[in-house]
């Protein structure tokens, strides 16, 4: 099945669809996959319409699951896909992560253009490196405090949320292996501004491993320069905490408030 498109280029989802056993077979044939459902590494069942993830205990096997625009409410029912790598999962009706604390393999996820509004149950993947929550109802620092737990994260997308607080870059240069930030439309990127003159040395300054912020990449010059200007020639490593419920707090001599 295929996504529709009206006469101005916007998505029209297809009817509601169950996702039967008969579905999935009609949809490996059509990408003339296998029809022994555990020897597809890879599994199409984007723009389907489904409302449900069921039926697909047989894929055992699966490396990639494309799940984008359905009409997907909940994670469930693919924790038996333990070898699952990827897992596309954008432009659903998401509103929690859940389901995935088995899939201990994942290392990209993508649930950008959902309705989640606070990121939780990412902990138990160790090898998650690419996470894409854009486009997400992500309003507080405590929405995203979650993230200092999740050590293995490379790649980030927060853009496009409703993220305001500029104390959110306290969790952010907490993960000390961030090295691609999408932050951009955020009310927070102004008032970032606002406090340290500007946001993106700011961010650059504050987050040692960054190598590419929104869009463009961050050159080594561009690296040292913005740590020497936020915290002087001889920048050293902050402390970066967190308070019992979960509000950001750094050192007295860096305050961000």
């Amino acid at each position: 099945m295929h996504c529709q498109y009206g006469r101005h280029g916007v998505r029209s989802r297809p009817a509601r669809v169950v996702m039967t056993k008969e579905a999935v077979l009609a949809a490996c044939k059509e990408k003339q996959q296998y029809t022994t459902p555990r020897l597809n590494d890879n599994l199409y069942l984007q723009c389907c319409g489904f409302t449900k993830i069921e039926n697909l205990e047989e894929y055992t096997g699966t490396k990639t699951l494309w799940l984008e625009e359905n009409n997907i409410s909940k994670i469930e029912n693919i924790s038996h896909m333990q070898q699952l790598r990827c897992l596309f999962l954008q432009s659903n009706a998401i509103m929690r992560i859940s389901g995935l604390k088995m899939l201990t393999s994942l290392q990209t996820l993508k649930l950008s253009n959902n309705m989640i509004s606070r990121l939780e149950n990412l902990k138990p993947l160790r090898m998650l490196h690419t996470l894409d929550v854009s486009y997400n109802l992500l309003h507080t620092v405590e929405d995203i405090s979650h993230l200092l737990l999740c050590d293995s994260i490379s790649a980030l997308h927060l853009n496009s949320n409703r993220l305001e607080d500029p104390r959110c870059v306290a969790v952010l240069e907490g993960m000390r292996k961030l090295q691609v930030l999408y932050f951009s439309d955020n009310l927070a990127v102004s008032r970032i501004a606002q406090v340290w003159g500007t946001y993106r040395k700011c961010m650059i300054g504050r987050i040692p491993a960054l190598t590419f912020l929104d869009d463009r990449p961050v050159h080594k010059n561009e690296q040292r320069y913005s740590a020497s200007a936020l915290f002087g020639e001889e920048a050293e490593p902050h402390e970066v905490s967190f308070s019992p419920v979960g509000s950001p707090s750094l050192s007295p001599s860096h305050p961000l408030t």
